[in-house]
């Protein structure tokens, strides 16, 4: 309502937008054609993940996309955020301390998501939003420093859900994010020498995990004895969901089985070798094939391109579009490099995260939030859509009213 009526709240164009709503009409198609439209409409109380929250987070973007009109506004969305997943990490730790039940039980650490692998992928998400906060220009000192204590706390709590997917998409968003500063941080000798830190300790680190993997000390610690075992044995029973979720991509390729309705092709196509796993999976653990499932090859090509969209307007858009001097054109640029490098390794982590898991209410949320911010900031210089609706033109009594 307030965007029909006040054209500074309507969205402006982008092509992650368009993405956004390509993914949106291809789903909802794949929906109405697909085996069970009401399973894929309402989803279930456990992963409330149907073309109902979808649309809703499509409205979330549009809202946010719309409403968030200054960075300074988005700036303390995301410190306001990090204030909470400290709170989180908290409840997390006093878990590790048996002050809290962990919900799941054994030892990985689900704080107040109740599943371990959720909060993997939330505090992963958070890790970068709080290096993009540090990142920020003229930040005082002292709250760089809180911004790396938050950090620090939150790669300890990722650790602890020993979740080696999240863990591994940690570290390789982090070495991207580094590679992107010694390459293209041509004015900052100082953060071009933390990025060469950064890989360099990466590199040793995991050089002597490897030298000491098959050590007592390892084997006596759950979380280095858990990252020990990555391997593709570990991953027997994924690749056994992944090769029914193939069946099941093959039988129906351009607009899949509608949401939600992974349980029916594994059922289908279930393999009796997956006697000692789970009894069942309504997920196929890689986002690639879960949107095969779900939308078919139109709705994964539309899902794909909402991040060549993410890193077209975070790269290459300036807000004069290059009319301004050379001299200028940095000035120009809606983020910094350190900025840019950020949140390219954000997506790039998110991505890796996803091709062993899946997505949730809780990633879905703050996923189409970075995409309304980035969609917000590369499009601050063009017109909104309907920006000229039809007006009509009322006379009574010599009175003229002017109305949409």
């Amino acid at each position: 309502v307030l965007a029909w009526r006040e054209a500074q709240y309507r969205l402006r164009f982008s092509w992650i937008f368009a993405a956004l709503t390509a993914l949106v009409g291809v789903v909802i198609v794949a929906d109405v054609f697909g085996e069970d439209f009401m399973r894929s409409f309402w989803s279930n109380y456990e992963r409330m993940d149907g073309l109902i929250t979808l649309l809703h987070l499509f409205m979330l973007f549009a809202v946010l996309g719309s409403v968030m009109n200054t960075k300074q506004l988005w700036v303390r969305f995301l410190q306001t955020s990090v204030g909470a997943s400290v709170a989180v990490s908290l409840y997390g730790v006093l878990q590790l301390m048996g002050m809290f039940v962990i919900n799941q039980g054994g030892v990985r650490v689900d704080a107040t998501l109740g599943n371990a692998t959720y909060l993997a992928g939330y505090i992963l998400l958070h890790i970068f939003f709080t290096a993009f906060l540090f990142s920020q220009k003229n930040t005082p000192t002292w709250l760089q420093t809180l911004y790396g204590a938050t950090v620090a706390l939150h790669i300890f709590i990722l650790f602890n859900t020993m979740t080696r997917g999240a863990i591994l998409a940690f570290v390789g968003g982090t070495i991207l994010t580094a590679l992107l500063l010694v390459f293209l941080s041509e004015q900052r000798a100082a953060l071009k020498k933390y990025a060469v830190g950064v890989i360099a300790f990466i590199v040793f680190f995991t050089g002597v995990f490897i030298a000491v993997k098959d050590t007592d000390f390892v084997k006596g610690n759950q979380i280095l004895d858990r990252l020990s075992g990555i391997s593709l044995t570990a991953g027997h029973s994924r690749f056994l969901v992944w090769s029914i979720a193939w069946e099941g991509v093959k039988e129906k390729p351009m607009l899949g089985w509608g949401q939600d309705n992974f349980i029916l092709a594994f059922s289908k196509h279930y393999n009796p070798r997956m006697y000692s796993e789970e009894p069942w999976f309504d997920r196929a653990h890689n986002i690639v094939l879960d949107w095969l499932i779900a939308g078919g090859a139109l709705a994964l090509l539309a899902y794909m391109s909402i991040y060549l969209a993410f890193l077209y307007a975070l790269w290459f858009y300036r807000r004069n579009n290059g009319a301004e001097t050379k001299e200028r054109s940095s000035e120009l640029e809606p983020f910094s490099i350190p900025e840019k490098s950020v949140l390219t390794g954000l997506l790039a982590a998110y991505l890796f995260h996803n091709l062993f898991v899946f997505d949730n209410v809780i990633s879905y949320i703050f996923f189409f939030s970075v995409l309304a911010f980035i969609h917000h900031s590369s499009t601050q210089n063009r017109p909104r859509m309907l920006n000229r609706l039809p007006f009509i033109t009322i006379g009574t009594e010599g009175k003229e009213f002017v109305g949409r």
